[in-house]
């Protein structure tokens, strides 16, 4: 038997941000504040609910340099995952790769930075197809001029 806990999103997430919670008809959103504006927990408790409520979704969470990853979103999605009070052992939680899936229905969350094009190449999931792709500070795309030209290739 197992004890569920009721969760309240409106609780975990600020005001601002919970119009779009789940708005499926926004194909982009760009997440703007200041330091410390919960730009990162908003998207990790975004992504890791869109992980257990979707079985047939995966997410893929990028970052400008690969050596980022797992101190920074990596981390804020195990963060999301404490914050819905989804127990750790629904999940394979693993570090290499950086993956999150969740054993009910295989749905994943893979991370990857971007540091040359190939990086992202073959993030393709047959099953599961990607429906939420995050990009953890969009600036470090644009720092040095091809930010643009980037993003076309992902």
């Amino acid at each position: 038997m197992t004890c569920q806990t009721t969760v309240k999103i409106s609780e975990l997430i600020i005001p601002k941000y919970q119009r779009i919670f789940n708005n499926r008809n926004i194909r982009h959103i760009i997440l703007t504040s200041g330091r410390a504006g919960t730009k990162s927990s908003f998207a990790a408790i975004l992504a890791d609910y869109r992980l257990v409520s979707d079985a047939h979704g995966s997410v893929v969470c990028l970052r400008k340099h690969h050596n980022k990853l797992r101190k920074t979103v990596y981390k804020e999605m195990l963060r999301g995952i404490n914050r819905l009070k989804i127990p750790k052992k629904e999940f394979d939680i693993t570090k290499s790769p950086m993956e999150i899936r969740y054993r009910r229905t295989g749905a994943t969350i893979y991370f990857s930075g971007s540091d040359g094009i190939d990086d992202t190449k073959g993030i393709i999931d047959e099953d599961k197809p990607i429906k939420l792709v995050i990009l953890d500070e969009l600036t470090e795309f644009f720092e040095d001029g091809e930010g643009e030209d980037e993003l076309q290739n992902i």
